[in-house]
Order: C-alpha cells, then structure tokens, then sequence
C-alpha cells in the first residue's frame, strides 16, 4: 500500500497491531510505494489513459477453493492472452518502473502456505490484490486484522455500495485494466473470487466481457476456504490469531458465500449467452483438455489446437500433485447441506457428505 492507504487502514482498527516489526516493515515499504506511484504517474499516466483497451477481460469466477486458480494458470500458458502477475497485483500502481529490479531482489515464498502450490512473483494473480492494495474496501482486508469483526461484505455483490465509492471502486478497477493493457498490449484474463457476485459492475464497465464460472462441491470448498483463511491470517496478519475467534470462521465462510451467490443468481442471465460458460471443478480435473476445448469454443477465445500442447504439457507435469486432505465435523456438513442446497442442485453437485474427508 502507500502511505494514505496503509495508516488509514491501521486508524480503522485503532492500530491494535501485535507484530510491531511487521507493521515497520510495511510502513517503510508504504513510503517507498508511494514516491514510486508519483513517479510512475508523472512518466505513463497520461500514455496509459490514452491506451484503448484491446477488448474486454475475460473473467474467471467462482468461490474460493473452486479450482480458479488452476484455471487461471492453463489460460495463462495462451500467449495470445495476458494475466496479471503476484508483482504486478501488489504493486499496482508502479510496476512499470520498479518489476524489473524488485523481482530480482525481494524474495517470495516459493508456496502458498494455505494448498502448498508454487508461488513467485510471476505467478498469475487476483486482481483483488491489487484493488486492496489501492486503497479499495475489500473482504480481503481481514487479513490483516483477523481478531476484528469482518467489514466490506457489501463488496461481494455491490449492491448496497454507496455511489460515490462505487464510482472509485470503477476508477481503480478501469486504471488497474489500463494499466496491464498499457503492459502487455493483450486481451486480458482476471480472476478474482469476489468479482463472482459484481456480474452487474462489471457488465456495466465491459458490456463485452466474457466469463468462465467454477463450481466445485461445498463439501469439498467450504472446509478448503475455512482452511485458506485460517492459514493466512496466521501467516499474513497484523495479529496473532485469537483462537476463540477461529470457530467464527465457519460463519464468516458462509457469510460471504451468501451474498457472492445472491448477485451472481441475480445477475448471470444479464451475460449474453455466448459469452458465459459454467464450468465444473470435476470436469476441470478429470478431463482438462475436453473442458477446456469446450470452453475456448462457447466463448470464442480463439483455436484451442494452437495451445492445446502447452496446456497438455502442464497438466500432465502436476499430475502427481497431492491435495490437503480436511476432517469435516458433523456440524459442519449440517451447515453445508442448509447453507448451499440451491447452489448444488444449481451446479448438480451431490447433497451430501460421501466421505468423511475431503479433498482441499
């Protein structure tokens, strides 16, 4: 973040930081972002501006936990698209000055801590990153404070959102895509969970948009999520993790869920038809290249045989890739089978828990 952005997020916490050096580390960094943000605005701001777009992102949706990383991944490999990099994501407002050096000199932990999958800074990323590190409200912001009561749940479908700060919420958004555009000069493919429930925002800023939804099983998503969240704040938080608070989790989860899904029913038949595909986890998996194929030739993303052998090469190199196995409670499989029964049947997914463990 820049200064502005850092110090007012630690004012809305009242600064209940327990790891101080982290908070100096960052503060540091915050200073550092913001002179280069200056310098990055004064040389490309006005070029950027000037970009046209080379047409509207294509979307991938879905909730956490549902396979949009992997997906993000094997699109990633069409050099006829681009994806936002882990770099480009946190550092969004000078990358084009600071990605060639920093790259080289900050070290990332080369695995996610939540699912143990390869990391760096060229990874694709969320763009969700990027609009909380602009200062944008974001679910993504209790991370940092993970003993405080959860705020921003109005930003998963925008519907309540003031019109001031949804009018911001698009300026970052449209000056994050400009950006990239200015970068790579390709059609763009974002992913963010969050954007499952902005179909409406989002249709508003790129009436051409394409989109690619993910289902997976919420006895298999909600307890991976529950895990996601649990690892990062205690990785990534300002705070040491209350152990008392970690059995609201399981309510924060559910939470989210909800209002993703009631602006993504609400608004997915808005989408032109040929420009939405739904696709399921399970298919993703078992069968990469005909789910992908299929995918390419609804949305018209291009001739899928001309990176068909990079997508096949990928998946067959994380064949053996071994999934977090998650103990799922007897209360919590009650919660799943209340909370998401329209999704299931929706997506035709089974209501009911077959196994007593889950794969991550």
């Amino acid at each position: 973040m820049q200064l502005p952005e850092w110090f007012r997020l630690l004012g809305q916490n009242n600064y209940d930081v327990h790891r101080w050096p982290m908070a100096g580390f960052i503060t540091a960094c915050a200073a550092a972002n913001s002179i280069m943000a200056w310098m990055q605005g004064r040389i490309y701001g006005r070029r950027i501006a000037e970009t046209a777009l080379q047409t509207d992102p294509v979307f991938i949706l879905g909730h956490w936990r549902t396979g949009t990383t992997l997906l993000h991944e094997l699109l990633s490999l069409d050099d006829r698209y681009a994806t936002p990099t882990t770099y480009e994501c946190f550092a969004p407002r000078h990358f084009l000055i600071s990605r060639s050096v920093f790259t080289r000199i900050l070290r990332m932990p080369t695995r996610r801590p939540m699912d143990n999958i390869e990391f760096g800074w060229t990874a694709p990323q969320e763009d969700e990153f990027a609009l909380c590190t602009m200062g944008l409200p974001s679910p993504y912001r209790r991370i940092a404070f993970p003993n405080r009561p959860p705020r921003h749940f109005d930003y998963l479908n925008m519907e309540t959102v003031p019109v001031h700060e949804l009018a911001r919420w698009k300026s970052c958004l449209m000056e994050f895509v400009k950006t990239l555009n200015y970068a790579k000069q390709k059609p763009l493919v974002l992913k963010s969970p969050p954007h499952t429930g902005r179909i409406k925002v989002l249709l508003e800023m790129f009436p051409n948009a394409r989109f690619i939804h993910l289902s997976r099983n919420p006895y298999d998503f909600v307890p991976s999520t529950i895990h996601l969240w649990r690892a990062l704040d205690y990785s990534n938080g300002l705070q040491k993790p209350n152990p008392q608070r970690d059995s609201m989790l399981e309510d924060y989860v559910f939470e989210c869920f909800r209002r993703m899904y009631q602006g993504y029913y609400k608004c997915v038949d808005n989408i032109p038809a040929a420009n939405i595909y739904e696709m399921r986890y399970d298919d993703l998996v078992h069968s990469p290249l005909a789910e992908l194929n299929a995918a390419y030739d609804h949305l018209s993303l291009g001739d899928f045989a001309s990176v068909r052998p990079q997508i096949e090469a990928a998946v067959n190199r994380n064949r053996n890739y071994k999934r977090n196995k998650h103990t799922i409670s007897s209360d919590l499989s009650e919660a799943i089978a209340e909370n998401c029964a329209f999704y299931m049947k929706r997506f035709g997914h089974a209501d009911k828990a077959a196994e007593k463990e889950f794969a991550a």
